[in-house]
């Protein structure tokens, strides 16, 4: 069962699909990504257009799918504020580091200015902070500082892990976050690893 709160949380997203442990996408037209995501600890989600109505600044283009852990929405839990999503996009979306660095603060501010019994209108770009922390060639890490519109109505600061890497068949871009605010060697990121390995995409 699908509990209030996530339900809130999932509706004010604006997502197609909400709620499921696993999902695969809808086939729209012969040209949209397709993807796969069974959650191995049943972390639920949804999946909406991008960019969504909350964040429609943002630059890129496709579907977001999501996956909350069950403390997402509670302050009190270990794992507030953790969770996993996806963009998929087209092949040749730029997805150099100062343009996903500019995406990300595009898309705080639009959570933290337009969702949620916190948040504020009025909320300033210049309120969301990115700080590059780690470059790989194939994963980088940055530390956000974001607003939290759900519960505190203060700022949060956010350990992000994203990595890019195209999609079987070689039409589409996954662009995958990892998200917590605890320090990346916590377990909490063997689970982030884990939902984040489970996904497919074509």
């Amino acid at each position: 069962m699908v509990s209030p709160a996530f339900r809130l949380l999932c509706l004010a997203f604006g997502c197609l699909a909400c709620g499921g442990a696993g999902s695969r996408a809808a086939t729209p037209s012969a040209t949209s990504p397709t993807y796969e995501w069974q959650s191995p600890r049943g972390w639920r989600g949804g999946s909406f257009t991008i960019p969504p109505a909350f964040a429609p600044g943002l630059a890129f283009r496709g579907r977001e799918v999501l996956r909350f852990s069950p403390g997402y929405y509670d302050q009190d839990a270990s794992d507030f504020w953790t969770y996993a999503f996806v963009f998929l996009l087209e092949r040749d979306a730029d997805v150099t580091p100062v343009h996903v660095e500019a995406q990300l603060v595009e898309y705080f501010r639009g959570l933290g200015s337009g969702l949620g019994s916190h948040a504020r209108s009025d909320l300033p770009a210049s309120a969301i902070e990115v700080r590059r922390l780690v470059d790989h060639d194939d994963w980088h890490r940055v530390r956000v500082r974001a607003f939290d519109p759900w519960e505190t109505g203060a700022p949060i600061d956010l350990n992000i892990e994203w990595s890019s890497r195209t999609c079987e068949g070689a039409a589409h871009r996954a662009l995958l976050f990892k998200i917590s605010p605890l320090d990346f060697d916590d377990a909490i990121w063997t689970q982030l690893e884990s939902e984040a390995s489970a996904l497919h995409c074509r």
